[in-house]
């Protein structure tokens, strides 16, 4: 599999460099095709990625990369450099002709392709494609995000001389000209939804983190008939339970355009939407968004399409298509009876087994069976899957796939022919709405349905369409389904079911998908950035999820998660701590956890996620006792767990007297009753204050009795705690009377080291100064990881603080006799902007086109990603755009011809310039030998050398066999990128530094039978 890694990424553009390995190919037979002359053909294939796509022309391998382009611009791509390898095809064991690329072939029974070649272009000898890349921008934008797709023609094929060339590496830089930085972030952060910067971050190769974007809530829109209220309400719930901010949306009467509109015009537009309705209902009918301009058929796609800019959905979507509420009841108590994890007596184990079917076609059978057999062996089977393949004989009807349903399966996929009530399994035989009612028996197994088939998902069809009947089925049948609403085509269900199935299993990129419609849609985006299919806006308008589109689809058994805190809380504003652990006790990151007393006007609803503590501490405000609040905890592929907490008042108190004078001894009585208005005993009180700290424990008769001296005018705080509870049964004060005023004050901060005054900045010295009259007083701080005093007999008292977290230090002026004054000193982190020079050691000379990179000090740069990265300018000038946040920094400094820098700069608050100098590089002497791993001798080998910086080809040199495998080559002190190929070895990649005089590297090679496997099974 090639790699493809941006090399450089800012407001100016990008660089992106792919390198490919080697490539497939296997026999295309043509003798079924319309017009053909019963040539066969060899393709080339390289694993993941599509192909050229222009008809009749020799269909070639193609490698892609998505980018984001700032709104507004222009882009200009230059390809700045190709390594290639010239081939005879008959060099590499082919003896026919490259493949034309056919129109993709619909599956409609008894469909053939045409075929179609180019005379022109096989008849010239010039090489194919004659470009090495090309970019384009997508129509419309993704949520905010416009998207390009940079393509790479790896390999180029001339027909008369029968050669290839074959690219192992490729750069390209694409320029930005124009645009909007600032539209570009403000568009992202409009309507910011996690779940959607995740599909994004997957997709891009540049992507660029949103800065300051709070990542909740995840709102969900459901959009419902009269009649099916009740349902909306079913789910609702749920969904709100879990975490969701929904809202709700009664549609009786509206036109599909004013449903629309709703959609869009939300603030913020919502993540998920449900729709809860058949259009052909007479009592709850929920109208599609409209016909599709490419399909000419009904499509949901308009309404997750938010900006009106093209056909890029911005959300997901799903619909319960049902008939009526009992139908739309049922569905709908399903998806959350799967999301709870609530099988009945069904267990578990069926959740990690799978049935992929490959029905019949004469001619096209073998694509379906491929495309299960790469989801099997790349997705499935490596995740624990027991899986079935099902390869449909010709007439054969629906037995073996009930039987797979009934046996329980978690996934049932289908790809070939379908109708709007079946899928044609057998061709003439099929599996149809009246046999999945009546013939499934899995028993609480819902399977999650996939057709990749034509008009299974016809949801407007005058009866009950295929797909929409799966999750009406009460009890069995399947929790969704993934199907179309008109007919298909075999080349874009190949592409789509693979990539479905990435989405979820694979690592070929960071972030995996679970929530149904999310890697359902992962799949038709990349159809849009990754292929040249002229079906894309096709393709988006036809599938459609039924059901819940936020669905979190079990991936494996699920496991256990330990929840715990306070049973109880108070009435008032507090803190509610939660920690999730799995059941070794390990703390569980990314648990969502929801707190919500939705009996309170407006409802409490606070949701956060778990950090890397399992811990998260969530703000709430309880109205009143006897409400019960829910404590929810979800993550993929744990059980849920569900907690009440009561809302209470467990004692009346009383406290006498309720006031106290300043330096004057007085017994303070707290009496403490229980609910049932007997004495409370054993309830420890504490009354405490800047000049009070007392504790005493209630007795038989419910009371203590606790001497008060305060010296200074303020509130003392009184608590009373069960001394066999963590809570409080109440908190409550004492005011302090009879002190004097001050008669002026003043507390400053001020951060030295940052240039800051007026805050305190986390694990950076500060001092607090402070100014008092009359003189002789004591200045207390506390909060940010500070709990310290110190006291003067003068007017004036400085002291020096570190704090260690952000929030806020109180100051407290403490004087006996005088009230206490006190003043909230900001922690905040500062930012400060970084610019300077880069120069040669000793000089002002400037150095050009040097790449600086700083990291937060201490940090592992090989796992942690820089802070900022420049690079300087003609004149040696560099400067970081965006403020960073004051603070230590490690600098790297690389320019090829010079030895690396490496410091630490202090970045201040405001304006920084550090000039940085670097140092002429010498040379040095690699050596080494590439030799076999099996038997030790030389090996002939090419060593191909590219500097990291650009990764630009440096220079080439040999090893030969003759000579033991040894070679040498002098380089500039620097990091090389050292690329090692030979006939029928493995090749080997590994980065080398050169910082000494010699250094020995040696590469030990594993055969291969080659970088070309032949598969010669494919029959059209």
């Amino acid at each position: 599999k090639p790699e493809i890694v941006c090399l450089k990424s800012d407001i100016s553009g990008v660089e992106i460099q792919t390198d490919a390995f080697g490539f497939e190919w296997r026999n295309v037979k043509t003798d079924f095709m319309k017009n053909s002359t019963g040539e066969e053909f060899a393709l080339l294939t390289i694993r993941d990625y599509a192909y050229t796509g222009e008809i009749g022309k020799p269909k070639l391998p193609m490698i892609t990369g998505v980018i984001e382009v700032p709104h507004g611009a222009d882009v200009k791509l230059t390809v700045v450099s190709g390594d290639y390898k010239e081939y005879t095809l008959k060099e590499l064991g082919i003896d026919k002709r490259i493949v034309p690329a056919f129109a993709s072939v619909p599956k409609v029974k008894g469909a053939v392709g045409e075929f179609v070649l180019d005379e022109k272009t096989y008849s010239s000898d010039a090489y194919y494609p004659d470009k090495l890349a090309d970019v384009y921008i997508h129509e419309g934008t993704a949520r905010g995000h416009r998207l390009a797709t940079v393509e790479f023609f790896p390999v180029q094929y001339n027909p008369v001389k029968g050669t290839i060339r074959f690219y192992t590496s490729i750069k390209v830089k694409v320029e930005f000209i124009g645009g909007d930085p600032v539209k570009t972030e403000k568009e992202i952060e409009r309507n910011y939804s996690p779940a959607w910067e995740q599909f994004i971050e997957r997709m891009v190769l540049n992507y660029k983190p949103v800065k300051d974007v709070v990542p909740l809530p995840i709102y969900y829109d459901i959009y419902y008939r009269s009649g099916a209220e009740a349902v909306a309400q079913k789910i609702a719930d749920w969904k709100t339970q879990k975490g969701f901010k929904v809202r709700m949306f009664n549609v009786d009467g509206w036109t599909a355009s004013q449903i629309n509109d709703t959609i869009r015009l939300q603030s913020p537009v919502a993540t998920y939407v449900l729709l809860i309705g058949d259009p052909n209902s007479s009592t709850i009918d929920v109208p599609p968004s409209g016909t599709g301009a490419s399909s000419s058929e009904q499509t949901d796609l308009y309404y997750a399409e938010i900006d009106e800019s093209g056909y890029l959905p911005d959300l997901y979507i799903g619909r319960v298509s049902a008939m009526n509420a009992a139908e739309a009841d049922t569905a709908i108590t399903k998806a959350i009876r799967y999301e709870h994890a609530d099988f009945g007596s069904a267990g578990y184990d069926w959740l990690k087994r799978a049935c992929l079917i490959a029905g019949y076609d004469a001619s096209y059978q073998s694509v379906g069976m491929a495309t299960n057999a790469y989801c099997m062996d790349n997705c499935l089977i490596p995740n624990g899957y027991t899986v079935d393949t099902l390869v449909m004989a010709s007439g054969e009807q629906e037995t073996r796939v009930v039987q797979q349903i009934n046996a329980g399966r978690a996934w049932l996929v289908y790809t070939a022919h379908g109708s709007q009530t079946s899928w044609a399994v057998g061709y003439s035989g099929d599996f149809n709405v009246n046999e999945l009612r009546s013939q499934t028996t899995n028993q609480d197994m819902y399977c999650l349905p996939v057709g990749h088939c034509c008009l299974t998902g016809d949801y407007e069809y005058s009866s009950d369409c295929f797909g929409e009947t799966w999750p009406k089925i009460g009890n069995r049948g399947g929790i969704s389904y993934f199907g179309s609403v008109p007919s298909t085509y075999w080349d874009e269900d190949d592409w789509l079911q693979r990539r479905e199935f990435d989405a979820i299993y694979t690592d070929s990129v960071p972030g995996r998908l679970y929530e149904v419609a999310r890697f359902f849609q992962w799949g038709l985006y990349w159809i849009e950035n990754n292929t040249n299919s002229s079906l894309k806006q096709y393709y988006f308008e036809a599938y459609h999820v039924f059901n819940d589109p936020s669905l979190d689809f079990w991936t494996d058994i699920p496991d256990t998660m330990i929840v715990t805190h306070n049973p109880v809380v108070v009435p008032g504003t507090q803190n509610f701590t939660v920690t999730v652990t799995d059941k070794n006790s390990s703390p569980l990151e990314n648990a969502l956890v929801c707190a919500w007393i939705p009996s309170e006007d407006p409802d409490i609803h606070e949701v956060d996620y778990t950090d890397a503590s399992g811990q998260v501490v969530l703000t709430i405000s309880p109205a009143s006792a006897g409400e019960t609040m829910y404590v929810t905890v979800t993550k993929h592929d744990f059980f849920p767990v569900f907690d009440t907490v009561l809302v209470v008042v467990p004692a009346s108190y009383t406290i006498d007297p309720e006031s106290v004078q300043v330096n004057t001894p007085t017994n303070v009585t707290v009496t403490v009753q229980d609910s049932t208005n007997n004495p409370y005993q054993n309830v420890e009180i504490h009354i405490f204050g800047y000049g009070v700290d007392l504790y005493d424990t209630t007795d038989a008769t419910g009371q203590a009795i606790l001497n008060v001296d305060a010296p200074y005018g303020e509130y003392l705080t009184v608590t009373g705690r069960d001394i066999n509870e963590t809570y409080f049964l109440f908190t409550d004060s004492i005011k302090v009377y009879g002190a004097s005023d001050l008669t002026s004050w003043s507390i400053t901060a001020t951060c030295d080291t940052l240039n800051v005054t007026d805050k305190l900045v986390p694990n950076f010295p500060g001092v607090v100064s402070s100014t008092v009259n009359p003189t002789g007083y004591t200045l207390d701080l506390q909060g940010c990881g500070i709990d310290t005093s110190a006291s003067t007999s003068g007017g004036t008292l400085d002291i020096g603080v570190v704090p260690t977290t952000t929030g806020n230090v109180t100051a407290a002026i403490l004087k006996s006799g005088y009230n206490v004054a006190t003043q909230e000193i900001p922690v905040e982190r500062v930012k400060g902007l970084l610019s300077g020079f880069v120069y040669e050691a000793g000089s002002t000379t400037p150095v050009s086109g040097a790449e600086i990179k700083g990291y937060p000090h201490g940090a592992d740069t090989s796992s942690t990603s820089p802070t900022f990265s420049v690079n300087s300018s003609a004149d040696g000038s560099y400067s970081v755009s965006d403020s960073v946040y004051a603070d230590y920094y490690d600098v790297y400094v690389k320019k090829f011809g010079y030895i690396s820098l490496d410091t630490m700069i202090l970045v201040k608050y405001g304006n920084n310039t550090k000039n940085l100098y670097l140092t002429p590089a010498p040379s040095g002497i690699v050596y080494g030998r590439v030799y076999d791993g099996g038997t030790g001798n030389g090996i002939t080998a090419t060593i191909r050398i590219y500097r990291t910086d650009n990764d630009s080809l440096y220079t080439t040199v040999y090893s030969d066999s003759l000579n033991n495998g040894d070679y040498s080559v002098t380089l500039p002190y620097f990091d090389y990128r050292f690329l090692v190929t030979a006939y029928h070895y493995q090749p080997i990649t590994r980065v080398v530094s050169v910082g000494a005089d010699s250094v020995n590297e040696d590469f030990k090679m594993t055969p291969t039978e080659g970088n070309l496997l032949v598969i010669d099974d494919y029959d059209g």
